[in-house]
C-alpha cells in the first residue's frame, strides 16, 4: 500500500540534470522508501495515488541513505527501466491500512527537534502566501504558515510550501490530518513542517477528522489556546505583542527591514466601499486578478487561459481605532469575509443597493474586536505608504 508520495522534483549538476520522486510503501512486514528517477517519473507518477494497493516487480535495492530517509527500514529501492508497477484492485484485505499514531498539539510540546508525529488539528487561520528569493540557493519560495488548534487547548504554526502553499484554502476551516509532520524548533516555540514522506489529508473521511470538527463547532471556535510558536518561530507572526496603535507609532513598527506585529482591541469605525472587490480568476485554486477582454471574455495571465466568468474576491480597506488612535488597515479575502459574513459575490449584489449595503456596513462597525496586525513602510517608486494586513480578528 502506498502510503506517502513526494512531489516532483529536478536537479542539475556536473554529472547532468533530471527529475526524480519518492513514494513510501508498507505490508504486513514493514514498511520502505521507494524512489523513481527520470523516465520512471513519467511513467508512475500519475499512476500511483497514496492510500491505493499495488503490485511491484524489479526494483534494485539499496542500503537506505538516514540523512534523506527516516522510515524504519535498513534499505530502500530505486525504480530501473524494467521495473513494473500495476494496481491491484482485489485481494487488499491482507495489506494494512495506512497505521497512525496520532497526539494532541499539547503532547507536542514534549517532542525533541525532527521527531516525526502523526496529528489532526483545525485550521483556525492562515496567512496569505508570500514569495521571497531564499539566500541559500537563490531561488524563489513560496510559503504559508497554518495556525492548527485541538481540543488540548494549544495551538501550532504549519508552514507550507510551493504549490502546496498557494494552493490551500483556510475558509472554513477545515480538519488538516498529518502523517510523519517533522517537528521544528526555531527562536526558543515549535513548529511543523512538511517533508518527504508527510502525508496531509484535508477534511480526512474518518473517526478522529469527524470528532475535532464536531468538537471545534460546538465549543473549539470560541476557546482560547496556548501557542507552542513563538513570534520568531514565525518569522514576526502570530505571537505578537499587544499593545495600543498610539504605541505601535512611538515604536515606529514598519520601519525596518522586515515586518512587524501587534496585537490591539479595537473596533472598526469605516468601511470603505469604493474598489473593495476585484475580478478574480474562476479557478479555485488561483486568486490573480483577470483582464477584460471586452468581447464578454476574461483572460487570467497566471492559467494562460480565457474564459466566460470570473469570481468577485474582496480586497477591502477599514479604518479601525483603540483608545489612543485609529489607522486604515487592509483586509484580504478570508478576513474581509470574517468581518463581513459575506463572500465576494454576496458583496457585490449587496453593493447594487447603496443605501442597503451603508446599512450593512453600519451594523458590521463599532464592535470590539482583537485585532493580529502586520505592519511595514513599502516604497513604490518615489512614494512610501504604510502597509497593514489584517490577520486575525
Amino acid at each position: 500500500r502506498v502510503t506517502a508520495k513526494s512531489n516532483v522534483r529536478t536537479w542539475s549538476n556536473a554529472k547532468g540534470e533530471g527529475k526524480l520522486f519518492s513514494f513510501d510503501l508498507q505490508d504486513d512486514s514493514g514498511e520502505i522508501k521507494v524512489t523513481a528517477f527520470r523516465d520512471s517519473v513519467d511513467k508512475f507518477y500519475d499512476l500511483l495515488e497514496i492510500d491505493k494497493v499495488y503490485y511491484i516487480s524489479k526494483c534494485q535495492i539499496k542500503a537506505a541513505n538516514k540523512q534523506y530517509s527516516k522510515m524504519r527500514n535498513d534499505y530502500e529501492m530505486t525504480t530501473t527501466n524494467e521495473t513494473v508497477i500495476q494496481l491491484c484492485q482485489n485481494d487488499t484485505d491482507g495489506v494494512p491500512q495506512i497505521r497512525y499514531d496520532f497526539i494532541t498539539i499539547a503532547e507536542i510540546g514534549e517532542k525533541q527537534a525532527e521527531s516525526l508525529i502523526d496529528m489532526v488539528g483545525i485550521c483556525q487561520e492562515a496567512t496569505e502566501a508570500s514569495t521571497f528569493i531564499a539566500k541559500s540557493t537563490g531561488r524563489e519560495c513560496t510559503k504559508r504558515d497554518i495556525t492548527l488548534v485541538d481540543h488540548s487547548n494549544a495551538s501550532i504554526v504549519l508552514t507550507l510550501w510551493g504549490d502546496e502553499a498557494v494552493n490551500f484554502e483556510s475558509r472554513n476551516n477545515p480538519v488538516i490530518l498529518l502523517k510523519s509532520v517533522m517537528v521544528k524548533e526555531f527562536g526558543g516555540g515549535k513548529t511543523l513542517g512538511v517533508v518527504s514522506s508527510t502525508v496531509m489529508k484535508v477534511n480526512p473521511d474518518n473517526a478522529e477528522g469527524h470528532k475535532l470538527r464536531g468538537w471545534y463547532e460546538n465549543q473549539g471556535s470560541h476557546g482560547a489556546y496556548q501557542s507552542l510558536s513563538t513570534k520568531n518561530a514565525l518569522g514576526g507572526g502570530m505571537g505578537s505583542e499587544w499593545m495600543t496603535l498610539y504605541e505601535m507609532k512611538e515604536k515606529q513598527l514598519g520601519t525596518g527591514d522586515k515586518p512587524d506585529y501587534l496585537q490591539i482591541v479595537g473596533m472598526v469605525h469605516n468601511i470603505r466601499h469604493s474598489n473593495m472587490l476585484y475580478k478574480a480568476c474562476s479557478a479555485p485554486e488561483c486568486n490573480k486578478k483577470v483582464i477584460d477582454n471586452g468581447n464578454g471574455t476574461y483572460r487570467c495571465e497566471k492559467c494562460n487561459i480565457d474564459g466566460p466568468s470570473y469570481k468577485n474576491r474582496l480586497l477591502v480597506n477599514v479604518l479601525i481605532g483603540d483608545w489612543t488612535s485609529n489607522r486604515w488597515v487592509t483586509l484580504f479575502a478570508e478576513v474581509a469575509e470574517q468581518i463581513l459574513q459575506k463572500n465576494g459575490d454576496e458583496v457585490a449584489a449587496l453593493l447594487e443597493d447603496q443605501t442597503a449595503a451603508e446599512a450593512y456596513f453600519l451594523e458590521r462597525s463599532f464592535r470590539p474586536m482583537m485585532f493580529k496586525l502586520r505592519t511595514k513602510i513599502e516604497t513604490y517608486g518615489v512614494s512610501e505608504s504604510r502597509a497593514f494586513i489584517h490577520i486575525k480578528f
